[in-house]
């Protein structure tokens, strides 16, 4: 028995070393069928994943189109000019939202 050779003699106990050399031709058709199965199911389940991504993606950009179209009339430009820095959006809102959360 050579050392690049795969057995199973010593697993069943068979006095023969068995190698894809060795194997008849239905054995190595039915492992190349099962190796072109198993490529060709991860590449039909990594496009449809691609897919499934793609057109969650597209979701989520038409509603956040849809939620800032509707949000677009109601913003005050005289307000929005006065905007200079980030900070002056966070005070703003500060004490716009202030009244809601004061508990006398």
């Amino acid at each position: 028995m050579t050392n690049n050779a795969l057995s199973i003699s010593v697993v069943w106990g068979c006095k023969r070393s068995h190698t894809v050399r060795n194997w008849n031709l239905s054995t190595k058709i039915i492992a190349s069928y099962s190796v072109l199965i198993v490529v060709m199911a991860g590449t039909i389940a990594s496009g449809m994943y691609w897919q499934l991504y793609s057109s969650q993606r597209q979701a989520i950009r038409n509603q956040l189109l849809a939620i800032v179209s509707l949000a677009v009339p109601q913003i005050d430009s005289d307000y929005h000019g006065l905007v200079l820095q980030r900070s002056d959006v966070y005070d703003g809102l500060r004490l716009r939202t202030s009244a809601f959360y004061k508990i006398n």
